[in-house]
């Protein structure tokens, strides 16, 4: 599982979500050493504020754990 968290006053952008998908997994995988084709990598994507409505539909659409604030709050709720 690779993820990110972003703790800032926006909403995370469609380019956020999309760079780490795009840029930074094939860079880590490279770096590794590892064969792409031998890994399945699944994401979460932890927000302070949310996100925008493209980079939710992106998110959901690469199967993405998006997590905010006010779930991440209810999920540690006892």
């Amino acid at each position: 599982m690779l993820g990110e968290c972003k703790w800032q006053e926006d909403a995370v952008r469609l380019s956020v979500v999309r760079e780490l998908i795009e840029e930074k997994t094939p860079k880590l995988i490279m770096d590794l050493g590892w064969d792409k084709d031998d890994w399945q990598v699944s994401y979460a994507f932890f927000s302070r504020n949310g996100f925008t409505d493209p980079s939710a539909e992106y998110a959901l659409a690469h199967n993405m754990i998006l997590i905010d604030l006010e779930a991440l709050e209810n999920g540690l709720q006892p």
